[in-house]
């Protein structure tokens, strides 16, 4: 990305959203969420999850720096998912 001279180049950090459906996680999920953890570590990382799922206890233990609950109907199909 560029910038013409004289513009400030923008402030802001990016927050990586790890999306997560229910309590427990597969396997290859865990794999998958440690990996994301390790090679995006120096990027704050969120966890959204419906209501229903105890998001902070999942973010605790891959050490994610915060989740946020959203209304269960979010995660209720992949159309409502995506």
């Amino acid at each position: 990305m560029k910038y013409v001279s004289g513009h400030k180049k923008p402030s802001y950090s990016p927050i990586v959203v790890v999306p997560a459906h229910k309590d427990s996680l597969s396997k290859h999920e865990v794999i998958s969420l440690r990996n994301c953890v390790e090679v995006l570590s120096r990027y704050r990382k969120v966890l959204i999850h419906p209501k229903k799922v105890d998001g902070s206890r999942l973010a605790r233990a891959f050490g994610l720096d915060d989740s946020e609950a959203f209304p269960d109907e979010c995660f209720a199909s992949y159309a409502n998912y995506n």
